[in-house]
């Protein structure tokens, strides 16, 4: 964000950083609740397949408004602090960057369906490493600001990726593709929910020292009208 104001460029990173940390815990949330629910149909005996159908189309319901308006709500509360002139450029860097996150999620979502192998169900952890990547490294290339948590989370969901391949192809015996699949959910919960609990904090934190910071300065030039 060269083309706006020092003060400015820290909201955004702080706004930003906050959004996408709620929305990861609020994934991490949906997903554990999720895979809890159909865990407890199984064990059943019940595959209620109606049911699971409903209940993921609420949990992805809840977790889409989630994401929106806070997404919306960093937006609005960064923008009302832009000029004019720093308006028409964000609005063209917004635009880019939300054409980068579409194309490259697509492009890294892709291989979920049409992937056919017994490491099939690990692919959901290289598609969502990849999104992250995505993400990480269109907001530094885009906006100059570095959120580490979230190349530290596609690290380490890629690092899973292959190390659950590398057993799953060193192995003669058969996969059962269910247990793969509860593993794979299960690290991307605990990668999102870690990532935006990180993000979160270190946004407050920062929201803090910016607040300290500022209420330090204006104490300085209190006492020197004085």
């Amino acid at each position: 964000m060269e083309y706006a104001r020092s003060h400015v460029k820290r909201y955004w990173g702080f706004a930003y950083r906050r959004a996408l940390g709620i929305s990861l815990i609020t994934f991490a949330i949906a997903m554990a609740t999720g895979v809890a629910f159909s865990s407890m149909l199984g064990a059943g005996g019940n595959t209620g397949f109606t049911s699971t159908i409903i209940f993921w189309g609420f949990l992805i319901l809840i977790t889409a408004a989630v994401l929106v308006a806070n997404f919306v709500k960093a937006h609005t509360s960064c923008v009302k602090f832009l000029t004019n002139e720093e308006h028409r450029h964000h609005s063209r860097h917004m635009g880019i960057w939300m054409a980068a996150l579409i194309l490259g999620a697509l492009a890294f979502l892709a291989p979920m369906l049409y992937f056919g192998s017994a490491v099939e169900p690990l692919v959901l952890l290289f598609s969502f490493g990849g999104v992250f990547w995505v993400l990480y490294l269109s907001v530094l290339m885009l906006f100059r600001h570095s959120y580490n948590e979230i190349a530290v989370g596609a690290i380490a969901l890629w690092a899973v990726f292959f190390i659950g391949v590398m057993n799953i192809s060193g192995t003669s015996a058969a996969v059962n593709p269910a247990y793969v699949l509860f593993i794979s959910t299960i690290a991307l919960i605990i990668v999102c929910g870690f990532t935006g609990i990180m993000m979160v904090s270190i946004s407050s934190n920062e929201f803090l020292s910016e607040f300290e910071n500022s209420a330090s300065k204006r104490g300085s030039t209190r006492r020197k009208r004085r």
